[in-house]
């Protein structure tokens, strides 16, 4: 398990896998008692934090897990996705071992793919990857992390990108640029 980061004056507590979030004396808006903060809200310190470490928008970030998990750690799509950013267990392992620790084996993923901070950490590296392959087009990077970037690739007309995009992929990156 990972020591969570001290970010912003906010003092971040992993207890259990819940976070407990307790706000700085300046900003009494987001106190909370237990885990009560609004979902939405909840990661906007790791989001800024590795949004800004990745060059990611911090907003597009949230707009992708509230796309992907509707904020929920614990989430875990009928394909085999897991986590906020609902990775699949190969593309989880292959980032985890790059940027945040090269040791976990196969049976870690289900544990360490539900921890926040670790679901972000790895979902902004991966979407900083997608823009820079993509040169900044973030239709273009979306549609990788929706679709895969094999998919995408194959499609040589970019005139006409977004229609021969599956239905699927054309709503997950409306819903995130809306």
């Amino acid at each position: 398990m990972s020591v969570p980061h001290l970010l912003e004056k906010k003092k971040m507590i992993y207890v259990k896998m819940n976070w407990k979030i307790t706000a700085d004396e300046t900003n009494t808006n987001h106190i909370v008692k237990g885990n009560s903060m609004d979902a939405n809200d909840r990661y906007d310190s790791l989001l800024k934090y590795y949004g800004e470490h990745y060059n990611v928008d911090a907003e597009l970030l949230k707009a992708q897990i509230k796309a992907e998990s509707n904020f929920n750690p614990g989430a875990v799509s009928p394909a085999g996705a897991r986590g906020l950013a609902q990775f699949m267990p190969e593309t989880f392992l292959e980032w985890y071992k790059k940027v945040w620790n090269p040791k976990l084996n196969d049976f870690g993923f289900e544990v360490e793919s539900s921890n926040p901070e670790i679901s972000i950490c790895l979902q902004a590296a991966y979407m900083s990857m997608l823009l820079i392959r993509y040169g900044g087009n973030v239709s273009h990077a979306l549609a990788a992390y929706n679709w895969g970037m094999g998919n995408v690739d194959k499609i040589k007309d970019q005139v006409n990108f977004q229609i021969l995009l599956p239905e699927e992929t054309r709503n997950y990156i409306e819903r995130i640029l809306s």
